[in-house]
């Protein structure tokens, strides 16, 4: 997890994580729920109805006067490169301003992230109280838009992005929480995309059994099939939130998740499945190799992962997963397969609006670094290996094979709102509690 760079004090608690408050979160919602849904769902919308919870505002004009695309969604970018960021509506850019972002030693981390939380009046907790008004934040260990007395033309902050005074309490008035903002080297432009892979919604008859789908993923914990997605603690979910999806690949993080999790079930007692490969793990892990006839070595491997399998009478995970989270809950996971899978998949945001009938799409894409780790588990092909990878968003979707019943079941979840990663990098430790997906780029 990043350090908390620009002192921005967090009120999530990471290590607080307990089933029993996700079930009553999950069963306290239930009624009033399905009272929305069905309230909801059976008047139809208008094109700025709703907007708010889904992190679009409306936004009637421009400072000219010229109408833009209220119903469209919204998106800040910022690029580190020309130290700029600009605020876009659909494909209209509406706002631009100069920013200062990190410099060397507290560099800004690049990738797709969303406002989490705003505060017109906020001060730092570990520099001597320094005032960051108008704060938009990106992630609970540090990482901000705010206002800043200081916004020179190149890095020279503590890891947060620096705003002039006059745009930050602009920015602020323009956002909603959950609209994404995304952070890379070059300047972002989205366009509109057509592609089958991406998502549409189903018959409002469906919706209902989505309701149903996200409370009892919920009130398990987020697992649904035997997939375990990730730990979530006290907040209700928002179900009237529109639905995030990631595509990736399973990273060590995963693998170590899954071998813990079937030592635990053969008895082998490796912990908390938290992805993480400490001496609890790697003393299960010798138990298990010694009982099997295996040479001890507490060493994760694919001679030890295809006997965890066998052990357990299960099947040997496709390369990639797809994660689902509403409100900040995670609701299901699914793995899927990835033709071409030693080609990168690069870094792609993908944005939705529309109705209940059809939605429209746009596509953001970033140059970004595949971890090296990531490599070598994948045995990725990567010119120059520390070069930027660059895809082309229509071809990764070519690539990817959802399986019909995920498919359906997004389908009956999906709405205005709602959005799309595909990334090589994995489930990185921002994503939590009180999150959407995080997913940093290297």
């Amino acid at each position: 997890m990043l350090s908390n760079v620009c002192g921005l004090q967090s009120d999530i608690p990471h290590s607080r994580h307990r089933l029993g408050s996700q079930r009553r979160s999950a069963f306290r919602v239930l009624a009033a729920a399905t009272l929305l849904f069905s309230t909801s769902l059976a008047t139809p919308v208008s094109a700025t109805q709703g907007i708010k919870k889904s992190g679009l505002t409306e936004l009637t004009v421009r400072s000219n006067e010229e109408e833009v695309q209220t119903d469209a969604p919204m998106l800040v970018t910022v690029s580190i490169d020309k130290q700029n960021l600009r605020f876009y509506r659909g494909t209209q850019k509406l706002e631009t301003s100069k920013v200062s972002s990190g410099k060397p030693g507290h560099d800004t981390p690049m990738g797709v992230f969303s406002i989490l939380e705003k505060r017109k009046r906020h001060r730092s907790n570990i520099y001597s109280g320094a005032p960051m008004p108008y704060m938009q934040r990106l992630t609970w260990s540090g990482i901000a838009l705010h206002e800043s007395n200081s916004v020179p033309s190149w890095p020279a902050s503590h890891g947060c992005v620096r705003l002039p005074a006059a745009f930050a309490k602009k920015l602020y008035n323009l956002t909603e929480r959950g609209a994404h903002v995304l952070i890379a080297r070059e300047e972002l432009q989205p366009a509109p995309i057509r592609h089958q892979a991406l998502f549409q919604p189903v018959a409002i008859g469906a919706r209902m059994a989505s309701l149903r789908e996200t409370i009892d993923g919920i009130a398990n914990g987020g697992l649904l099939d035997g997939l375990p997605v990730m730990e979530f603690g006290d907040e209700e979910a928002d179900l009237d939130a529109p639905i995030r999806i990631y595509i990736t690949r399973n990273t060590r993080r995963e693998v170590t998740r899954d071998l813990q999790r079937m030592l635990n079930k053969l008895g082998y007692e490796a912990g908390e499945a938290d992805g993480l490969y400490g001496g609890g793990t790697a003393e299960a892990v010798i138990r298990f190799q010694k009982a099997k006839g295996l040479a001890p070595t507490g060493m994760l491997s694919d001679e030890l992962m295809d006997a965890v399998y066998t052990a357990s009478g299960e099947k040997r995970p496709l390369p990639g997963m797809l994660y689902v989270r509403r409100g900040h809950q995670p609701v299901f996971s699914a793995p899927i397969g990835i033709r071409k899978p030693q080609e990168p998949l690069g870094t792609h945001l993908f944005l939705a609006s529309g109705d209940s009938a059809k939605l429209d799409w746009l596509s953001v894409s970033i140059a970004s670094r595949v971890p090296q780790s990531v490599i070598r588990d994948h045995k990725l092909t990567v010119e120059g290996s520390g070069d930027l990878v660059r895809t082309n968003p229509l071809e990764v979707l070519d690539r990817l094979i959802i399986d019909t019943r995920t498919r359906e079941r997004i389908a009956a979840m999906i709405g205005h709102g709602a959005s799309f990663a595909v990334s090589d990098n994995g489930l990185g430790t921002e994503t939590g509690l009180g999150t959407d997906f995080i997913v940093q780029v290297h």
